[in-house]
C-alpha cells in the first residue's frame, strides 16, 4: 500500500485582509482512492467557501446532477435567520489544492 503523506495545514494565500475564506476544490462520488484499479468518475472543479463555524458541507443541487450522484438519505439543514428545510444527502470526495483528498464527506 502506498505511504499517505503528513500533511499538517493547507493554506491559501490573499492579497490583504480576507473577509471570506475560499479555495478551488475538486468534488467526486466517494471511492477509495487506493483501490487498483482506480474506477473512474465525473469530476467537479470548483470554488469552495469555507464556513469555520459550519458542522457540515453543503454542495448544490446543479453539481449534484452534473456528478450523477444518489443520494444517501435525508437530513434537517438549519440556515441563520432560523429558517429550517429539508435536504437530501450525498457521500462525496473533495480535492484540495495541496493534492489532500478527503473521503467519504456526508
Amino acid at each position: 500500500m502506498a505511504q499517505v503523506p503528513v500533511v499538517h495545514a493547507c493554506t491559501v494565500k490573499h492579497n490583504g485582509r480576507a473577509n471570506r475564506l475560499f479555495s478551488d476544490v475538486t468534488i467526486c462520488q466517494a471511492h477509495n482512492p487506493f483501490q487498483s484499479p482506480l474506477p473512474s468518475f465525473p469530476v467537479h472543479k470548483t470554488v469552495a467557501i469555507w464556513d469555520t463555524g459550519a458542522t457540515n458541507s453543503v454542495i448544490t443541487k446543479a453539481t449534484a446532477l452534473t456528478l450523477g450522484l444518489v443520494a444517501s438519505g435525508q437530513t434537517r439543514m438549519h440556515h441563520a435567520g432560523g429558517v429550517t428545510q429539508n435536504a437530501r444527502t450525498y457521500v462525496v470526495n473533495f480535492g484540495l489544492p495541496n493534492n489532500v483528498t478527503v473521503i467519504g464527506v456526508q
